[in-house]
This record gives structure tokens, C-alpha cells and sequence, in this order.
């Protein structure tokens, strides 16, 4: 009896969900933006999503951000949703915009760019409850203007 209702299910890869994301897109100068070597690079999501800088040119679309709504001043419990779910959210939220992937970044170049500011319990305001940076969502090509 229970395996119709577990086949039924999907997951988080499956979904066109983007929860509660937002978007912000960046009007600015699009410059030599930094990059590594090497990352790390995960690709079960809608995007690849890269853990660190990735070693090719690309420009800078916007950022995923929180869009979790508010109850007083209380957000809905972290637990609701796992930093998985929400990053499959954010994927599809990217995709959406144009992206070819996502970057999870807290390079200091990146994070003025994009005027990442602290709130008010001096946390900067994230999606993603384990991580600290940004969510960036990025086109692949050096595009210079």
C-alpha cells in the first residue's frame, strides 16, 4: 500500500519550485570577475552549482536571494526546508533568469559588487542556513562591455 504514495513523490530535482526565492538582478559594470583554479562543482540541481570560483570567464546576472515571507518579525523555521531543497529552489529560480549556473561565493570582490550588506541581527540575510555568502547567479563567456 505504501509504495504508489512513495512512487508518487518527487523531489527537489524534479520540481520547477523555486519556493521562497527571489532575484536581484545586477546592473553594473561587468569586470574581469575573479576566478580559481579549480572548484568543486555540484550537478545533481537544474544548474550546475559551483562551490568556490570557477576557472572560465562569466558575467554576473544577479543573485538568488531569501524571499521567505515574515511573520512579525520571525521567519518561518529553518527546519521547514533543507539547504538542499532550498539551493534546488534557487537553481530553478537561476535558470529561469538565463543562468548557465550558480555560484555559492563570499569573495570580497563579489560581495562589494553585489552591495551585500549586513541585517540587522549582523548576519548577512541568506538563503541558505549553513552557508554565509552569496547565491550569484552567472553567465558563462567573457563578456566585457
Amino acid at each position: 500500500m505504501l509504495i504508489p504514495v512513495l512512487s508518487g513523490c518527487a523531489t527537489t530535482y524534479t520540481t520547477t519550485s523555486k519556493g521562497f526565492t527571489g532575484f536581484l538582478v545586477f546592473d553594473g559594470n561587468q569586470v574581469s570577475w575573479p576566478r580559481a583554479s579549480s572548484s568543486l562543482t555540484e550537478v545533481n540541481f537544474a544548474l550546475p552549482v559551483y562551490l568556490g570560483l570557477p576557472s572560465k570567464p562569466y558575467r554576473v546576472l544577479g543573485f538568488v536571494v531569501d524571499a521567505e515571507p515574515k511573520i512579525g518579525d520571525q521567519t518561518l523555521p529553518s527546519w521547514l526546508w533543507t539547504d538542499e531543497t532550498r539551493l534546488a529552489n534557487a537553481c530553478n529560480q537561476a535558470k529561469e533568469r538565463g543562468a548557465d549556473a550558480l555560484l555559492l561565493t563570499n569573495d570580497p570582490t563579489i560581495l562589494r559588487a553585489m552591495n551585500a550588506t549586513e541585517g540587522p541581527n549582523g548576519k548577512l540575510n541568506r538563503l541558505l542556513t549553513n552557508f554565509d555568502g552569496v547565491i550569484v547567479a552567472i553567465k558563462w563567456g567573457d563578456h566585457r562591455f
